[in-house]
């Protein structure tokens, strides 16, 4: 755990009670100090002497203040790791650096790179060095897939991915699935009668204008089964989603991590908080006690605290420089813009989505009728299927989509057919506007404009060949194909309505939601395999890759090989 930080100015000592009275004998020694009381810390003057005396009390320094500290005093040797173990998976630089200060840090610790940088590649890596499991993963609904497939990808160990609200045995698979992912919504829920009664106790406190305090009520369900299982690292994903005190998936996560105290905690997100400074102490709090004990402390200190005839306000920022210097010791976090050199302009992700059982039981019978022979017609047959995979993945698309507005502004969205157009628009007609082959030519600009200006409008929907060219859409940072067109080209030319010169953000992302098991992976391994051949003619380039999360690791071919085997 981190004693001592450096924040430019003074070095700030966090005081526990067995160093307390040690810190404050060097405190009145020293030239000047200052006791900050509503977060445990005492700032003292940046000399060597001072540092070499914090030191010997056997306090910990962040690397911003082992600066001070002697030549004579032995620095901790750094961890080297061979990342070619991973050949022929391959982390970018500062992907490695990464993977180096998790396995190299014990502590509690909060990666905050910036979306698209590949934090959950990053886990993944440092699980399989570190090989500790058994681990729990906790993440949005919609993101379970892809944490699957990475940890399968990198680690080679089996998952177990928890679906619905009653929990059942999962302890006696841990020795073949050693990772258990679980999304916040079904980690625990809170008793509605209970929340009822607390409420109707508090309002006859006030009636009676008696001093009232909020009952705290436990989530029950999963949460109660997790926190038996001795896991090694508790990993949450998008910890924004715990930034509200009285939800429910905040008082599990909470109560796990206070019940498995062993279990290394590693909060990833590149938007930790959304809004209000308030909500990032739980996170904070999870990570360092020492350094964020208590949460009105927290909210005096850096909320901003304005006094009102309703109650305290504390949606402001204050103190935030102080407040950035005690995070920094605790989160690695890293801007597209610091690591340009390392990141291609354009970063092009495959997230698998969960399918909906119904549709996607309609749609095997009929792949089933084309491939055993049945069905004759195969072109007309090939385009029911893919307009039948769209219903299979599309509430897990949407949820993906609502999910994708927690951290981020604006999306471009591209869909194949008509109906899913129209589908998508009707489901997000709060929030979009967009471009089909039937819309006008003189209404198209005037609907990129009001994409690109107005803060209202989150979200462009377009068909890939009516939206994909002639229109510039620079105000969102990503771009996602629901469906997916027949050449590469169409989709080069879709993400490239985002990524222009114009473009606001430094590299933007292309996501291709696929559902596992269906044609989706076909058409990714169709365009893969056309754009590797285009350029190799066009441009003397062989082995070009499409997309750097290779399709391979889904793609079946299953109508072309089960023709070939039924010939």
């Amino acid at each position: 755990m981190i004693d001592v930080i450096y924040d430019g100015t003074y070095l700030n000592a966090r005081l526990n009670s067995r160093n307390y009275k040690a810190i404050l004998q060097i405190a009145e020694q020293a030239e000047y100090s200052e006791y900050l009381h509503s977060v445990g810390v005492m700032s003292l003057p940046p000399t060597k002497f001072i540092a070499r005396q914090l030191f010997e009390l056997g306090l910990v320094f962040d690397g911003s203040a082992k600066i001070f500290l002697d030549k004579a005093v032995k620095k901790e040797p750094e961890q080297k790791f061979n990342f070619r173990v991973f050949a022929p998976l391959e982390l970018r630089p500062y992907q490695e650096e990464g993977v180096g200060w998790l396995c190299s840090h014990s502590d509690h610790l909060l990666l905050g790179d910036e979306m698209g940088l590949g934090k959950s590649v990053q886990i993944a890596a440092y699980l399989h060095f570190t090989q500790s499991f058994p681990t729990l993963i906790v993440c949005p609904a919609s993101l379970k897939l892809n944490w699957e497939k990475e940890i399968n990808l990198w680690t080679k160990q089996k998952c177990q991915v928890l679906e619905g609200l009653i929990p059942y045995p999962i302890e006696e698979f841990l020795t073949t699935h050693p990772v258990v992912i679980i999304n916040y919504d079904i980690l625990g829920r809170k008793d509605k009668a209970e929340i009822a009664q607390d409420e109707k106790r508090i309002k006859e406190a006030k009636k009676r204008k008696l001093p009232f305090r909020r009952k705290r009520i436990p989530a029950r369900g999963w949460i109660d089964i997790l926190k038996t299982i001795p896991f090694k690292n508790i990993i949450c994903d998008e910890s924004q989603f715990i930034g509200k005190e009285s939800t429910a998936r905040t008082t599990a996560i909470v109560d796990l991590c206070r019940q498995l105290k062993k279990a290394r905690r590693i909060f990833l997100s590149g938007t930790p908080y959304t809004a209000a400074t308030e909500q990032f102490f739980t996170t904070l709090n999870l990570i360092s006690h020492r350094l964020f004990p208590n949460r009105w402390r927290y909210k005096m200190q850096f909320c901003d605290p304005v006094k009102t005839p309703f109650g305290w306000d504390f949606r402001g920022l204050s103190n935030g420089d102080q407040l950035h210097n005690l995070v920094k010791g605790i989160m690695l976090r890293r801007l597209k813009k610091d690591v340009m050199k390392d990141l291609p302009p354009k970063v092009k992700v495959i997230v698998p989505m969960k399918v909906d059982p119904v549709y996607f039981q309609q749609y095997a019978k009929i792949e089933r009728e084309l491939l055993d022979g049945v069905i004759k017609d195969e072109k007309q047959t090939y385009h029911t299927l893919r307009q039948q995979v769209y219903y299979t993945k599309i509430e897990a698309c949407c949820v993906w989509i609502k999910e994708y507005f927690v951290s981020q502004d604006k999306l471009v969205v591209f869909c194949y057919h008509r109906e899913a157009f129209r589908d998508l628009m009707n489901k997000f007609k709060s929030i979009a506007v967009g471009i089909n082959g039937e819309t006008p030519s003189n209404q198209r600009q005037g609907i990129v404009e009001r994409f690109q200006k107005d803060k209202k409008v989150k979200l462009f929907i377009g068909q890939i060949r009516a939206a994909g060219v002639g229109i510039t859409l620079t105000a969102a940072p990503a771009t996602c194909f629901i469906e997916f067109g027949d050449t590469a080209a169409e989709h080069l030319q879709g993400e490239d309505r985002v990524h222009r010169e114009t473009q606001t953000a430094d590299s933007v992302m292309a996501f291709y939601l696929i559902a596992p098991n269906t044609i989706d992976e076909d058409a990714i391994e169709r365009i893969k395999t056309g754009y590797a051949n285009q350029k190799q003619v066009l441009d003397g380039e062989k082995n070009a890759q499409f997309i750097a999360d290779t399709p391979s690791n889904f793609a079946r071919g299953v109508l072309k090989s089960r023709q070939a085997k039924l010939k």
